[in-house]
């Protein structure tokens, strides 16, 4: 289900899948950055040159042991939440309703409407998800709201209702 409230988009989300995706995150020793995260000081080597501007670090530069767990939120082939845990086996990605490629004939008009075309990765850190899902019922939601230009998605959050107040 998707609403639509000032500007935001709220896709909800099975709570239970959601936990798993989040003990699996936790688990991990090593987790997956997002490309912003890959900018951060924190999360290259110490001895790892400065990419140059414009690029982002080779892997081998990544401190993958200093990304926090969490989540991402994939937009792209479909909107989905997964684990960024390395290691083990994750669980499936959670599809948002409508956003599936492999089960959603209009998959792609869904993604666009609520996320624009933009290919993003984003980060739901894991202490902010657990207080969500601490509030949830048996859905969670994620909010959207697309940037000016309507590429991309401009704010994002987790929350345990559809229509929350961002409050920064």
């Amino acid at each position: 289900m998707t609403r639509t409230v000032q500007d935001w988009s709220w896709l909800d989300f099975d709570t239970v899948q959601v936990r798993a995706l989040l003990a699996h995150a936790s688990q991990c020793g090593e987790h997956e950055p997002t490309a912003d995260q890959m900018l951060e000081a924190r999360c290259r080597r110490p001895d790892a040159p400065k990419p140059p501007r414009g690029q982002l670090p080779a892997r081998e530069h990544l401190a993958l042991d200093a990304v926090p767990a969490g989540l991402h939120v994939r937009i792209g082939e479909g909107l989905c939440l997964v684990s960024n845990g390395i290691g083990g086996e994750p669980p499936a990605p959670v599809f948002a309703p409508g956003c599936d490629p492999g089960r959603d004939a209009g998959w792609r008009a869904a993604v666009e409407a609520v996320a624009g075309v933009e290919q993003q990765v984003l980060f739901l850190p894991a202490d902010a998800v657990n207080e969500v899902l601490a509030e949830a019922g048996d859905r969670v939601w994620l909010g959207l709201r697309r940037d000016e230009e309507r590429f991309g998605v401009e704010e994002y959050g987790l929350s345990a209702v559809a229509d929350a107040i961002n409050d920064g």
